[in-house]
């Protein structure tokens, strides 16, 4: 027998396991309640749309959509992402920037990591925050700064500039901010656009870039949808990280960078060592299902749907752990965060919630120090308002009965 141990690089073995990917795993193989994994909900869509698009795709464009293409996107895609970006992001693309498509905006957090940390660079960060990303960055060992989200509005931006003269004393320079600012994963909460514009403010005053990943600001259900922190940007410091993975698939692994030119060239340097470039064939079916109006349709139908199942969660919350726990209330998104009393371990209860009959995400995977040991992640996204029902009550009794034991 080979010890294959030996073989595998020091890098390698700063990679953590998926909490939520072996969860994935445990849901397929038994009946459960999930409220776990992030899966949009795409069983309403009309199949007939999508197949008449790929039949369009295959029959007009077969010898390109079959073919290479070249590394930072197919043309005729990245110009339907320009109108996407204009027209329902509210992001104008400027003369000196560039967009690249990455195979999902995961690929596209790893380039970042990849193309911006060395060993030691500070990194600012939400804690808790997407635990993908953390994958991305420990083979980078880059010192991990941390910004507590403790209420719906995200991180406190007093506590950012007092971290930020801190390491100005120390005389370390912050090389990156990581931050989803619009119903973040996994808390749900959004930043203020007055704290948006303060943070460009701050990057220009200190000198560090922000990268800024926006999967979820089209999930808005109350007032209107957040401008991303790249639409304050004048001076090129923001790096737009966003997806079409909650809007049209996941499965067609659609993900792409807006940024600076000089940027964006690094990135496809990257790419190119990486898989040459994304799938051509799905850059068309996106792009024919973004001109259809594919996206505004879905969303149109979706939303109300995900606010109902939002609102089930929280009644549901208040009614079966009000006296146990806190919990985020999200404007969008797709999830709900919940922060339990007693010093209840939400890791060891996880075994009792499957054997029960439910499945959560412990939040501890989305500390890059391992805390939040009293924490979870709730998805309301794609169960329905009945399992959410009983998924929380489950949940409830679980926590009381530990909240006793603790007690």
């Amino acid at each position: 027998m080979i010890d294959y141990e030996r073989f595998f690089s020091e890098e390698s073995n700063l990679y953590r396991v998926s909490d939520i990917r072996k969860l994935l795993e445990v849901a397929k193989q038994k009946e459960l309640i999930s409220l776990g994994g992030g899966l949009p909900d795409f069983r309403i869509i009309d199949l007939n749309e999508v197949l008449d698009a790929v039949t369009t795709v295959i029959m007009d464009k077969g010898n390109i959509a079959l073919q290479y293409s070249a590394t930072n996107g197919e043309p005729s895609f990245i110009d339907a992402l320009t109108e996407y970006l204009e027209k329902d992001v509210g992001l104008e693309v400027k003369e000196n920037e560039s967009i690249i498509v990455t195979t999902g905006s995961q690929q596209a957090i790893d380039i970042t990591a990849r193309l911006f940390l060395n060993p030691n660079d500070v990194l600012l960060l939400e804690k808790p925050t997407y635990v993908a990303s953390l994958n991305a960055f420990f083979p980078r060992r880059p010192r991990f700064e941390g910004l507590e989200i403790t209420s719906d509005d995200g991180i406190s931006i007093d506590e950012l500039e007092s971290k930020l003269e801190k390491l100005k004393k120390e005389g370390i320079k912050p090389k990156v901010l990581y931050i989803i600012p619009s119903y973040q994963n996994p808390t749900g909460a959004i930043l203020p656009e007055k704290s948006r514009r303060k943070i460009v403010e701050l990057a220009h005053e200190y000198d560090f870039l922000v990268v800024e990943d926006d999967p979820y600001s089209q999930l808005t259900y109350e007032g209107e949808k957040p401008k991303p922190i790249k639409a304050f940007d004048k001076e090129g410091r923001v790096i737009y990280i966003s997806t079409l993975s909650k809007v049209v698939s996941p499965g067609l692994r659609i993900g792409f960078v807006l940024a600076d030119r000089a940027i964006i060239n690094r990135y496809s340097l990257i790419k190119q060592a990486l898989d040459l470039h994304s799938s051509t064939l799905t850059q068309l079916i996106a792009e024919e299902l973004l001109r259809r109006g594919f996206h505004r349709k879905y969303l149109s139908k979706i939303i109300p749907i995900y606010r109902s199942r939002r609102d089930a969660m929280l009644r549901s919350l208040e009614e079966e752990l009000g006296d146990n726990a806190v919990w985020t209330r999200p404007r969008g998104g797709m999830f709900v965060f919940v922060w339990l009393k007693n010093n209840i371990d939400t890791k060891k209860l996880l075994e009792k919630a499957i054997d029960s009959g439910v499945l959560y995400v412990p939040g501890s995977g989305f500390y890059y120090d391992g805390s939040g040991r009293n924490t979870m992640r709730l998805n309301f996204s794609y169960p329905s308002e009945e399992d959410i029902r009983k998924g929380i009550k489950i949940l409830g009794e679980l926590v009381k009965s530990e909240a006793e034991r603790n007690g």
